[in-house]
């Protein structure tokens, strides 16, 4: 069995502020996924609970907008001038760069 694993860097220019990126892909899922960059996310302690809400998720643009609209909803997200596509958009250009 080969196990697949790759550690990717990337960031993406939103209409108000930069997402920077760090991901790990292990057999085609998020092992590790690291946010930073200058946006704003309400509740602040959201970001960690975020980034782990990731984990396990398969990188591609269905899982990952249902992963991050169920987040937002359970947990009352406000990111301005971040949407919810940057998000998908910034993982995506990580694992297909």
């Amino acid at each position: 069995m080969i196990v697949f694993s790759c550690m990717k860097y990337t960031s993406l220019r939103t209409k108000k502020g930069v997402i920077e990126l760090e991901i790990t892909i292990d057999d085609n899922r998020i092992s590790h996924i690291k946010l930073t960059g200058d946006f704003f996310i309400y509740p602040e302690e959201a970001l960690e609970k975020f980034e782990q809400s990731l984990i396990g998720t398969t990188p591609n643009k269905v899982e990952l907008d249902r992963v991050i609209s169920k987040f937002y909803t359970d947990n009352k997200i406000s990111s301005p001038g971040i949407t919810q596509e940057d998000w998908v958009n910034v993982i995506i250009k990580a694992v297909t760069s």
